[in-house]
């Protein structure tokens, strides 16, 4: 078995040639070699029959070697067909903050099933040998940008104004994106650490069918519950109260606009008031659910008019029936009366043809 690392600097990826797979039934892990992007160092490890408890997929993580300053790092891992086969291109990009003197590896558990793989039909492998394909990018809290694979200060592309000022933005907008609960203060949760509906996602438990939405909230927002009103010794009714308003989350994120109900939008409405309540991080959320409302707002309005338009109608249509009554009651019988009045809307041939 033998591994090859490449940096195409023009191209900005790493490509990692992995030769006699067959090799791989009895290795539990292996690692890239180490690789820099400015002033950071990283390897890449893969679990060839999966990580954890996960056993029917190749995992894939990315590894900081010998941090000394946390970092925010962008990165996509890609397995291609060697065959020329598009369809069948794996790809995964995250963003995550890499805390400060800390080798914590991230990545993808489940990054492809093995079965596709190893599947000759999907061209992954040719000839006992598979591809992998790495981006990486790097910013640091101060929001200095490392280029691309580029091992010198003299060879780092400068940043533009607009550029710092758009990402110092972000950066202060959501300073807590992707930072571990607690600032990592917390490293005992009690009551949860073992429990096999939930999993850890950044220092945070979150039931298990809800994680891979909580994963994106929690790398672009920061986790959602606070200790601002409930301590972490209530860590407990912390993780509940996320678990039901993640509940919320996934429905408004499965609703669309022409599903909207006001029984929706109310039941909504009482789980953002809990979170507001507790002080929780979902400015973004009520920011959505405002917007959410406005076209509901609109339509309830003119179901409204219509109603009022069709009261009117009745209204003019019952005087104009009194008017006919108090008119021809002179000319035509009671019964003559009141059949003209039932068949008064019908058309002239109706139920000739």
């Amino acid at each position: 078995m033998s591994t090859e690392v490449e940096v195409v600097s023009s191209s900005s990826k790493i490509i990692w040639k992995i030769e006699n797979i067959s090799d791989l039934n009895s290795v539990i892990k292996l690692d890239s070699e180490v690789f820099s992007v400015g002033d950071f160092k990283w390897k890449v490890q893969i679990f060839p029959k999966g990580y954890g408890k996960v056993y029917n997929c190749l995992s894939l993580f990315l590894v900081p070697v010998d941090l000394t300053k946390s970092v925010n790092a962008q990165f996509s891992f890609a397995i291609s067909s060697q065959s020329g086969n598009i369809s069948q291109r794996v790809r995964k990009e995250v963003t995550y903050e890499f805390p400060e003197r800390n080798s914590t590896s991230y990545g993808w558990p489940r990054f492809i099933l093995l079965s596709e793989l190893h599947d000759p039909d999907n061209g992954h492998i040719i000839n006992d040998t598979f591809v992998i394909r790495i981006e990486v990018s790097c910013r640091m809290k101060e929001d200095s940008i490392c280029d691309n694979f580029k091992e010198s200060d003299s060879d780092k592309v400068p940043v533009s104004e607009a550029k710092k000022k758009q990402s110092s933005t972000l950066l202060e907008e959501c300073p807590s994106a992707g930072k571990p609960f607690g600032e990592g203060q917390y490293s005992c949760k009690v009551g949860f650490g073992d429990d096999k509906e939930f999993e850890d996602v950044g220092g945070f438990s979150i039931l298990k069918t809800q994680v891979p939405l909580y994963r994106q909230i929690w790398l672009k927002y920061g986790h959602i519950a606070t200790n601002k009103v409930m301590p972490i010794s209530a860590y407990a009714l912390l993780v509940m109260a996320v678990r039901d308003l993640m509940n919320s989350i996934i429905d408004m994120h499965q609703c669309r606009y022409v599903e909207l109900s006001s029984g929706m939008i109310e039941g909504w409405e009482e789980m953002v008031m809990m979170a507001e309540k507790f002080e929780f991080n979902i400015g973004w959320l009520r920011e959505r659910l405002e917007t959410v409302k406005k076209p509901l707002r609109v339509a309830q309005s003119r179901v409204k008019a219509a109603g009022d338009e069709l009261k009117k109608a009745e209204a003019q249509l019952i005087a104009a029936k009194n008017y006919l009554r108090e008119n021809v009651s002179g000319v035509l019988s009671q019964s003559d009366m009141e059949m003209c009045l039932d068949i008064g809307e019908n058309l002239l041939l109706d139920g000739l043809f």
